[in-house]
């Protein structure tokens, strides 16, 4: 599990927008908190999505870094950093005849904005 500490920009329409290390990040889970809240955004590494190009039409993109892969039969669990700051893990199916992303290489983050899991601390 993903787990990033930030803080409530504002929570509207069915939507809650979170800072964190510079970030925004967007959940589809409207929150009572008030604006400025400390919480923990939820991510399981299976939400997160790893591409080559920006995807088009997505609410959760952000650039990053591969940093490390871990090999598990069925996936891989790659690390990646964002903004050299956060580190999110991202499950990925192990394809056959699929090449493996190299550490090191830039990759394009997203998840959905339902994915994400507002925690209140």
């Amino acid at each position: 599990m993903n787990l990033i500490e930030g803080r409530l920009l504002e929570s509207k329409a069915g939507r809650s927008v979170i800072a964190a290390s510079g970030l925004q990040f967007v959940s589809s889970q409207a929150d009572a908190a008030a604006p400025g809240a400390a919480l923990w955004l939820a991510l399981r590494p299976e939400n997160v999505v790893l591409s080559q190009a920006p995807p088009r039409d997505a609410v959760n993109v952000f650039p990053g870094s591969l940093v490390e892969r871990t090999y598990r039969g069925d996936a891989s669990i790659y690390t990646v950093r964002l903004d050299g700051v956060i580190a999110l893990r991202a499950a990925t199916p192990n394809a056959a005849g699929a090449p493996a992303m190299d550490i090191g290489h830039s990759v394009w983050v997203s998840f959905a904005p339902e994915a994400a899991i507002v925690l209140l601390h």
